[in-house]
């Protein structure tokens, strides 16, 4: 219990953007977890992945994949297939952003395959979507279109927390196919939802998304006409 409570509170922590503290937590949790042994497994897991994150927002992917890797090692040990689901997402995540596309494909397919599995819809959406992402990278944009519009659809009736993020790689497939104008409108779109859920980092890859089609265009982007 108390190593779950270390781990949590880490967590904690890492909203409140005390990175040091999570890391001294989340070790500290480790610490007492290895006097426990294999009983502590999904514990571990745990602190591991909020070093993974901590070591995100720090911008060292090395060591972000590298306590991923432990953390899904530990749920595969034990059987945990939904937090497994998550973990495989993350190491996916850290390979796309560090232009890895490729070698993050199968490892989303992975991770979409444990979420059904688990039962959970709402990661298998987040990591569909983010396999989508990592399809426009590779550049895949006929692939990566049909993907994300089927895609889009059902996260629209579930709701999901990354339906503009979608958007906005769907408007990046397009764009690279030279579709401008629907290109700008699922832009526009992914910008307005962004601004209605105060997304700082969000609004800013929509005006991104936004420009990089207005060279391409021609036309001026103005948000609201």
């Amino acid at each position: 219990l108390l190593v779950f409570a270390l781990s949590r509170q880490s967590r904690v922590s890492t909203s409140l953007g005390n990175l040091a503290e999570t890391e001294s937590l989340a070790r500290e949790g480790l610490r007492i977890a290895e006097t426990i042994g294999d009983a502590a497994d999904f514990e571990r897991g745990l602190c591991y992945h909020s070093l993974a994150g901590a070591s995100f927002l720090k911008g060292d992917f090395d060591a972000g994949l590298e306590f991923c890797e432990q953390e899904s090692a530990l749920m595969r040990k034990i059987g945990n297939i939904r937090t497994l689901a998550n973990s495989l997402n993350s190491i996916a995540e850290i390979k796309r952003l560090r232009a890895e596309p490729a070698a993050a494909l199968p490892i989303y397919e992975e991770a979409i395959a444990k979420a059904r599995e688990s039962g959970s819809k709402g990661t298998e959406i987040m990591c569909r979507s983010n396999m989508g992402g990592a399809m426009v990278a590779l550049g895949e944009y006929g692939r990566a279109e049909k993907h994300l519009r089927d895609l889009l659809e059902i996260a629209i009736v579930a709701k999901h927390f990354l339906i503009n993020e979608m958007r906005r790689f769907l408007s990046e497939a397009l764009f690279f196919q030279g579709k401008y104008e629907e290109a700008k409108e699922f832009a526009r779109l992914s910008l307005e939802g962004a601004i209605r859920t105060n997304a700082p980092e969000e609004i800013a890859c929509a005006w991104r998304t936004l420009a990089m089609i207005a060279s391409k265009s021609g036309e001026n982007v103005r948000f609201g006409d």
